[in-house]
């Protein structure tokens, strides 16, 4: 059909289509600003007010902040723009209890942040792409921090969590790619999903006695860290959480854990003993598998699910059976059956 006559007879349909994709491109370029604000001076984009959020700002024109229900104050943005910022304890009389969401992201100069004691939680990625940042002091008192909060931080090397604070949202050290040592707070019940994943440095933290789970990929990547001592109260060990920790040299699974997820020490190159306790029930899918320098585990008679290639090694076709491993299972018991079944050594 001629062009001339293809035009003459585009119908509505066409225009509200050729209407739509411009709007959605509209849309996606939108979307990309607002994700990745160009830097300014060293003073990211202010984010964008919450809804039904009344955004104040103080007499000095340095902070905005909107005030809370009981007359608090939640830091929502640091207009200086300055390499080291120290934030105080009252706004227009308003005491400052929370550093809200978004607060310093993407701070490309950002090396120091001294926090007041007032503060209670820090919110989601609120310090989130702040490469430079090194310096920050988390008071005693802090509560809780949010998902993504220092996401990035990439020049941080140590944390001190205090131990008031009792929930730390996913992700919210993820990619810290300097960090080599962290406490973890005595009040913490869950490692969240994705905490550490990629902090390649990291080769010190402890787990307090109160955790109970250890969420999806709490350490994946963390490629320096050698040993993980897991306390009696964790109940479930999520997948991947440990996948590719290529330093870890041996695991103790006690009694508490009662499943050990898909893939939870996939890659964990050098392990060289697993010890997994009775009270364990289930060895997910590749739980173990391409522990190339796995020696030694110890099953219980407890269990009763052992996943596909639970302790295999992976070749560039498939999967097979790591015949380096010696096992120690009780006799008659199912984990006896299985490693029988594949022909594994026995203890």
């Amino acid at each position: 059909m001629p062009e001339e006559e293809a035009k003459s007879i585009r119908g509505p349909w066409w225009w509200v289509k050729t209407i739509a994709l411009i709007l959605a491109v509209a849309l996606v370029a939108f979307l990309l600003v607002r994700a990745f604000p160009a830097g300014n001076g060293g003073a990211a984009m202010a984010p964008a007010p919450e809804q039904d959020e009344v955004r104040l700002t103080d007499a000095t024109g340095k902070y905005q902040y909107f005030v809370n229900e009981d007359g608090t104050a939640t830091l929502r943005w640091e207009q200086s723009g300055s390499d080291t910022v120290v934030i105080p304890e009252k706004i227009d009389g308003h005491t400052v209890t929370a550093v809200g969401n978004d607060a310093f992201r993407m701070r490309d100069h950002l090396t120091g942040v001294t926090l007041p004691a007032t503060v209670k939680s820090i919110g989601s990625s609120a310090f989130s792409g702040c490469e430079k940042l090194a310096s920050l002091n988390l008071p005693d008192g802090l509560e809780s921090i949010g998902s993504s909060a220092f996401f990035r931080c990439m020049s941080l090397k140590e944390m001190d969590i205090p131990d008031s604070v009792r929930w730390i949202g996913p992700s919210a050290f993820g990619t810290c790619e300097a960090l080599t040592r962290v406490h973890l707070p005595a009040n913490l019940e869950t490692v969240s999903e994705s905490l550490f994943s990629g902090c390649s440095a990291l080769a010190e933290v402890n787990l307090p006695e109160g955790i109970e789970a250890i969420e999806t990929f709490a350490f994946t990547g963390c490629s320096e860290l050698r040993e993980v001592r897991i306390p009696a109260g964790v109940t479930i060990i999520r997948e991947c959480a440990f996948l590719g920790c290529r330093s870890l040299t041996s695991v103790y699974i006690p009694a508490s854990v009662w499943k050990i997820d898909n893939d939870a020490f996939f890659n964990c190159k050098n392990l060289a003993a697993a010890v997994i306790d009775e009270g364990t029930e289930w060895i997910g899918d590749r739980a173990f598998t391409n522990c190339g320098n796995l020696g030694y585990v110890s099953l219980p008679a407890s269990l009763t699910h052992i996943g596909e290639a639970a302790f295999h090694v992976y070749s560039l076709t498939e999967y097979k059976p790591n015949m380096g491993i010696t096992f120690s299972a009780p006799e008659g018991s199912y984990a006896e059956m299985v490693c029988k079944q594949y022909g594994f050594a026995m203890e």
